[in-house]
């Protein structure tokens, strides 16, 4: 019995500490070019910076830096594309950073709703899920 709470206690401690992470995916039907530069775009446009990106991989590596309640929070990103037939699929990983104060699950979702949101406005394209 003394076992099972232990390692219930650890799941729930490691839980804990483990930074939030959220991943979305859609598909939409253009080519990669346009996608890519409406990806890049729609992060200007929900104020993330761009760190880093490769048109050959079709990675953007982007970072948001936001004050909540006095806390400075920060969510890094990387949108991902990758060309398949005549659609795109775009996949977005957001993640807290490790200096950040804590973001929780509803407001990572929040990020990837809005930078889909606009990613679809962009391309003024109907998004397929």
């Amino acid at each position: 019995m003394k076992k099972l709470i232990s390692l219930v206690l650890i799941s729930l401690l490691t839980a804990c500490a483990t930074p939030a992470k959220n991943e979305s995916i859609s598909s939409f039907d253009a080519d990669f070019k346009t996608v890519f530069n409406a990806s890049m775009s729609a992060l200007k446009d929900r104020k993330f910076t761009i760190k880093n990106f490769d048109w050959n991989s079709g990675e953007i590596d982007a970072y948001l830096k936001y004050q909540d309640r006095d806390v400075q929070k920060e969510i890094r990103t990387t949108v991902a594309l990758e060309q398949q037939g005549k659609s795109v699929k775009v996949r977005m990983l957001n993640k807290q950073a490790e200096n950040s104060g804590n973001i929780s699950n509803s407001d990572l979702n929040a990020t990837e709703n809005a930078f889909f949101d606009a990613l679809n406005k962009q391309l003024g394209v109907k998004q397929k899920k």
